[in-house]
């Protein structure tokens, strides 16, 4: 299992970054385990100094939850304890971006990605995502 979560997460990476590419922005993708822990990550030339640690806590965040970033916004958005409990975990980022990375139906990790507005990083990450289906790679199983 830890070869096939280590391949899907280096080929969604690669999906990312030939996606930030097209989409003609610089950025910073990193994919985590499902505690968090960082599997594998790589940053453009000029993605900004902290696109890597938002990227890492997107990752987290939908690694943790088994939730894309982007429905964890819309949850904090609409609940104040919700988006204090989160906001108060050093390592979790409510923002659109990521999403977990799926195995035989498991949540094994999570994909983040930042270097613009969440709102391209999304767009980003959806174009990676709908790539790595055409690909048909693990995480898009289940």
């Amino acid at each position: 299992m830890a070869d096939q979560k280590m391949k899907a997460a280096c080929k969604l990476i690669d999906a990312v970054i030939a996606a930030s590419r097209e989409f003609g922005s610089d950025s910073a993708v990193v994919a985590v385990d499902r505690g968090g822990h960082v599997l594998a990550a790589k940053r453009q030339d000029l993605a900004g100094y902290p696109t890597f640690d938002a990227a890492r806590k997107k990752a987290a965040t939908s690694a943790v939850l088994g939730l894309p970033t982007k429905m964890v916004a819309g949850f904090t958005s609409a609940d104040q304890l919700a988006a204090r409990a989160l906001h108060s975990h050093d390592d979790m980022l409510a923002v659109p971006g990521g999403a977990p990375i799926i195995l035989n139906g498991r949540v094994v990790g999570g994909i983040g990605v930042s270097g613009g507005h969440y709102s391209e990083d999304q767009e980003i990450l959806d174009r990676a995502l709908v790539a790595a289906k055409a690909e048909k790679l693990p995480q898009q199983e289940g």
